[in-house]
C-alpha cells in the first residue's frame, strides 16, 4: 500500500469523463463545495490538484479526524484485473486548502452525548480577541461506510449555540445543546465532533455508541452518544439556550433576549427555532453523498 499526498494539475472537464464501468476518460479533477456561495458558483476546483490515480466506480473516500480525506479503489471491473483502468492497491491522502492554517484548540467536548437534554458549556480563548463568537460552530459528523463512489448512512449536523463572551479578556464560553431530542435524525453510532472558528475546524473528537466510558487511542477520545444499542433511543426535552451575551466592565451587558432550541424535526429537513437576532446558530441535519471521485463532501461541509 502507497500512501501519499495528491500532486497533480487539474486537467480539464472532459464530455466523456463522467461513466462507470466502460470509461473513456477517467475522471481524476477533484471538485470542492462551498454550500453558501451562490447558486452556479458552489462548485470550484481553484487551487486543487488532480490524483495520480484514476477513481473510478470502486472507489471510496473517508474524512479522517484531522480534516484530510484518505482516498482509495479505482477500476470499473467486476473483479481484480490488470488490464487497462486494472485493479490498484495505491491509498491517497487529500488535504483540503485550509489544512495548514493554525487549528482552534479546544478541550472540554464531553464524554456523552444524548439525544436531546441539558445544554453544556465550552470555554475558548481565541489567539484574535476580535473574533466574532457567531462564527464558531459545533458540528458532529458520521462519515458512514464508503464503497463504490459513495457513503451510506454519512450525516452533517450542527448543534445549536449561544455564547458569552467577556470583553476585556476575549475569553468565550460556548453554549452547546445536545443532539436533537429525535434519533431518527442523526442515528445511534460512531461520529466525530468538530470545533469550528472561521472555518477552519479542531482536530476532530471521535464519539461512539459502543462503550458506556471514555477510551483514549491514539490521542482520539471515543465517547458515548444515546445508549448505544439498536433499540428504542432514550429521548430528553431540549433544553432552551441563554441568548448570546458581550459582558463589558462596568456597562450591563448586551445580549440577546431571545433563546435557542435545538432541533427536533424530520431527518433531511431538521431545523431549530431560532429566536435570536444571528447571536445563536441552529441544529442543522442532512445526509450527505460523498462521491470520493469529486471530493466535494465531507472537508467542504467543514466550512
Amino acid at each position: 500500500m502507497v500512501i501519499r499526498p495528491i500532486l497533480r494539475p487539474v486537467p480539464p472537464l472532459h464530455p466523456g469523463n463522467v461513466q462507470v464501468s466502460l470509461p473513456k476518460f477517467p475522471y481524476e479533477a477533484h471538485t470542492h463545495l462551498s454550500p453558501s456561495a451562490p447558486a452556479g458558483s458552489r462548485f470550484s476546483r481553484q487551487g486543487l490538484q488532480a490524483s495520480e490515480q484514476e477513481r473510478m466506480y470502486h472507489s471510496s473516500a473517508i474524512l479522517l479526524p484531522d480534516g484530510a480525506l484518505l482516498v482509495s479503489g479505482s477500476n470499473p471491473n467486476k473483479d481484480v484485473t490488470f488490464t487497462r483502468w486494472g485493479t490498484s492497491y495505491e491509498v491517497e491522502k487529500f488535504y483540503p486548502l485550509w489544512y495548514s492554517q493554525p487549528r482552534p484548540e479546544v478541550t472540554g467536548f464531553p464524554e456523552s452525548l444524548s439525544y436531546g437534554g441539558d445544554s453544556w458549556n465550552m470555554t475558548y480563548t481565541p489567539k484574535d480577541s476580535t473574533l466574532d463568537p457567531s462564527s464558531i460552530k459545533l458540528v458532529v459528523i458520521r462519515t458512514g461506510f464508503s464503497t463504490h463512489g459513495m457513503n451510506m448512512g454519512q450525516r452533517f449536523l450542527e448543534l445549536a449555540t449561544s455564547y458569552t463572551k467577556m470583553e476585556a479578556t476575549g475569553e468565550i464560553t460556548m453554549h452547546i445543546s445536545q443532539m436533537p431530542p429525535n434519533a431518527n435524525i442523526f442515528q445511534p453510532g460512531p461520529a466525530m465532533i468538530f470545533f469550528v472558528e472561521n472555518g477552519i475546524p479542531s482536530i476532530g473528537k471521535v464519539s461512539c455508541l459502543l462503550r458506556s466510558e471514555p477510551v483514549q487511542i491514539a490521542n482520539v477520545q471515543l465517547i458515548m452518544v444515546g445508549s448505544g444499542q439498536i433499540e428504542t433511543q432514550p429521548i430528553l426535552a431540549a433544553s432552551v439556550l441563554p441568548g448570546s451575551a458581550v459582558i463589558v466592565a462596568g456597562q450591563t451587558p448586551v445580549a440577546s433576549n431571545e433563546s435557542v432550541t435545538a432541533a427536533t424535526g424530520p431527518a433531511a429537513t431538521a431545523q431549530a427555532v431560532i429566536a435570536s437576532t444571528g447571536a445563536a446558530s441552529a441544529g442543522l441535519s442532512a445526509p450527505l453523498l460523498a462521491l470520493p471521485f469529486a471530493l466535494f463532501a465531507l472537508a467542504a461541509t467543514l466550512l
